[in-house]
């Protein structure tokens, strides 16, 4: 009679691989599209892009999210053929699995020690998921031990009866997987991915497909509470010289809002469409600048797009077309040039002036000093800058779902306006 651990044990293992598959699945949504299948508030927590582009992101210029991913679907592999070959064939790929998990057991060790630890990061909050995927591997790790001391055969039942228990875990972690992916993307309403919405010639979303921003749904009831400007910053002097740019509101309104983005990060789509909404309704109290900050290399032509197209009034409407537009890598240059031209710029002109090396250098160089400048100002001890940022007052605001409602934003200006340092 074959001991029920020698069934159950292979089974465990299997399930934990898959379990692994989608963490890394997850990581990598966080990476792309700025969250995976978490609700908003955990995706405040989770976020992990400071730990994505540190030493710790990468293997010999190899993504770790990659290597994860290859790490755990080979795992899973191992353990399926565990199941459905011949018991002669099982113990070779028992050690083979078991190798493999010990190599994934010693990297994920070093990867937390590295979070914890390493100079790069210590003031850096942890990845929760790495730390997720850490202990799924030391999990698995001690399962294999608790299986080599064991070394028990499992069930010599063979085809789909065995199989059926491993197929079944496949099953449902694929639709779980694929129902995270199409929820990063927004195919089902949930974070906006990118370049999914339909626009008119003139820019507006067309009706019925609009993307729905997290901080749009959810209610203030409380704003003394819900709605928090962020600890970690003391108010800010010196911001004027950034405010000579395009804004929303009236020349006379006595609050000053500064939003900081770069125009392919998610959450900076979220974040613009919500102070639109409320520019609509506190346009008298405030005026909203926006700030370009090029996180990201491919981010620098778009910039300089937009510094180009505020030099003939259509910053805003290019900028809604950036966003209603946006992709993971960046629009590419035709693209760019193709939204100059339904905001009403000379298209092959403003091709012209962006491959002008002469004229652009000015520009790319003005871009890169405010930048260097911001970076002084909102950036953290290392120096680093995460975006958006929204200043109120001069006072930055906590970067949460709630702070970045409607109701919090218009709170805070309302608290600006009626406080000494208001205007």
């Amino acid at each position: 009679m074959v001991k029920k651990s020698a069934v159950w044990l292979p089974r465990i293992i299997f399930g934990f691989a898959l379990l692994g598959v989608f963490l890394v699945t997850e990581m990598y949504l966080e990476e792309t599209f700025g969250r995976g299948c978490f609700s908003p508030d955990a995706a405040n927590e989770l976020t992990c892009d400071d730990v994505f582009e540190s030493g710790a992101g990468t293997f010999f210029g190899i993504s770790n999210v990659l290597m994860g991913f290859l790490y755990y679907i080979l795992l899973a592999g191992l353990r399926f053929a565990y199941a459905a070959v011949k018991p002669a064939q099982r113990e070779t790929i028992r050690k083979a699995s078991f190798g493999l998990v010990s190599i994934g057991f010693v990297y994920s060790a070093y990867l937390t020690y590295y979070q914890y630890f390493s100079a790069e990061l210590a003031d850096v909050d942890p990845c929760k998921l790495c730390l997720a995927s850490a202990l799924t591997t030391t999990i698995l790790f001690i399962l294999h031990i608790v299986e080599h001391r064991k070394k028990a055969a499992p069930s010599t039942a063979r085809g789909t009866v065995s199989l059926k228990p491993y197929i079944i875990m496949t099953a449902l972690t694929g639709v779980i997987i694929l129902g995270g992916v199409a929820n990063a993307k927004g195919l089902f309403g949930g974070e906006p991915g990118p370049a999914t919405a339909e626009v008119t010639e003139n820019g507006d979303p067309v009706e019925g497909t609009e993307e729905v921003n997290p901080a749009t749904q959810i209610e203030i009831t409380n704003p003394a509470v819900q709605c928090t400007y962020d600890p970690v910053y003391e108010p800010f002097t010196g911001l004027e010289a950034f405010m000579d740019g395009p804004y929303l509101g009236e020349a006379d309104a006595p609050v000053r809002v500064m939003k900081v983005f770069d125009p392919n990060c998610p959450h900076c789509k979220d974040l613009h469409a919500t102070l639109e909404q409320v520019a609509e309704t506190s346009g008298d109290k405030a005026r909203f600048y926006y700030i370009p900050y090029p996180l990201w290399e491919h981010s620098f032509g778009q910039v300089q797009a937009l510094r180009m197209a505020a030099g003939q009034g259509k910053f805003f409407p290019m900028l809604d077309l950036m966003f209603a537009r946006q992709q993971p890598q960046g629009l590419t240059l035709d693209q760019v040039i193709e939204i100059a031209s339904e905001v009403g710029i000379d298209g092959p002109g403003f091709r012209a002036q962006l491959n002008d090396q002469a004229a652009s250098q000015p520009i790319l160089a003005d871009i890169m000093s405010d930048r260097l400048a911001l970076q002084g100002i909102i950036g953290d001890a290392e120096g680093r800058v995460s975006v958006p940022k929204l200043i109120i007052d001069n006072r930055m605001i906590q970067p949460t779902y709630d702070s970045y409602s409607p109701d919090c934003i218009a709170y805070f200006i309302d608290q600006a306006q009626a406080g000494p340092t208001g205007g």
